[in-house]
């Protein structure tokens, strides 16, 4: 007799995927002390810019010996190196063969391999590579900005393809958060507290709203869309900030414009919304295009700092692009 309150075997599946989800986060983080990995995030660099690039490139030759550096920008560059997991239960493709070999693959009429269980699925080949891009940004006390990228390759695939997105795999943060943790650790003597906390309103009072009319070289409506952005920064509600970012924005130059890719990688490093605090205070302008940018200076050909564009798309002011360089 069928139980009906048994959940059916697609079910069983997409909660096994959720859970290999959780489980493979909390393994690529649990070998760290969460406490330092907060220090880390939040520390600044009261060194020498020498001694902390120094020490910036030897935390990453310790895992990741492949890489191209430029000391005259600060900035690290890591080649792809395949991911190596701690055990099999951090490897989503592990899940995919237990899934298989236990009967849970095999709703499509799959091959067995001649031992009554499934054969491993395609996917089990796969191969993971993950890359880091760190970089020593703003004045003595330096920051330091490490940001991950992570890929995949399938056999009969020319190169790995990159990751973005929703796409992204669980152990990334985990694998960015080491390497932020071992650069902390060669560095700690010289660690000071980014002492810049939120802007917080009294209790029962809402946060005071920016004046969108201090933005009045800029059309109203993206004068509207940078208070709206300041008051966002100024309390930290970066949940709020994915709505203000348009879904193709630029976030890193020569990568694939994201909304979704942009917004997880400004708000996982507290210095690149503040670098885009500091555009908007340095004042914004009209631009190509119809666009805005800020600081309005960056529409000089010389510029290489950090610039935010704002544009119209489909009736709606949005950000398009933040990078630095160009």
């Amino acid at each position: 007799m069928v139980n009906d309150q048994q959940p059916s075997i697609p079910v069983w599946r997409s909660r096994a995927v959720a859970a290999l989800a959780a489980i493979t986060f909390l393994l690529s983080t649990g070998c760290l002390d969460q406490a330092e990995v907060r220090r880390a995030k939040s520390s600044l660099y009261d060194a020498e810019f020498a001694i902390v690039y120094g020490a910036v490139i030897k935390g990453v030759q310790k895992s990741y010996a492949n890489y191209q550096e430029d000391a005259a920008k600060g900035a690290i560059h890591t080649a792809w190196h395949p991911v190596r997991f701690q055990n099999q239960s951090e490897d989503p493709r592990a899940a995919q063969l237990s899934a298989t070999t236990q009967g849970f693959g095999n709703t499509s009429g799959q091959p067995n391999n001649g031992t009554g269980m499934a054969a491993a699925p395609r996917g089990v080949y796969k191969r993971y590579f993950v890359r880091f891009d760190v970089s020593v940004v703003g004045g003595r006390p330096w920051r330091v900005r490490v940001i991950g990228h992570a890929s995949e390759w399938d056999p009969g695939m020319a190169v790995p393809n990159e990751l973005h997105g929703a796409a992204l795999p669980a152990w990334l943060p985990g694998r960015v958060d080491a390497l932020t943790v071992e650069i902390y650790r060669r560095l700690k003597s010289v660690a000071v507290k980014d002492l810049s906390p939120p802007t917080q309103a009294p209790a029962g009072e809402e946060p005071k709203k920016t004046d969108a009319s201090k933005f009045a070289n800029v059309p109203p409506p993206a004068a509207t869309l940078l208070a709206a952005i300041v008051d966002t920064l100024n309390v930290r509600a970066y949940d709020s900030l994915r709505a203000l970012i348009d879904n193709e924005a630029e976030w890193s130059l020569g990568a694939s414009p994201s909304g979704d890719t942009a917004f997880a990688m400004w708000q996982a490093d507290g210095s690149v919304l503040e670098a885009m605090r500091k555009a908007i205070d340095a004042g914004c302008g009209p631009a190509a295009n119809n666009a805005v940018i800020c600081p309005a200076a960056a529409a000089d050909a010389g510029y290489r700092d950090w610039r935010l564009t704002l544009s119209a798309r489909s009736g709606s002011w949005k950000i398009t692009s933040f990078v630095q360089g160009r």
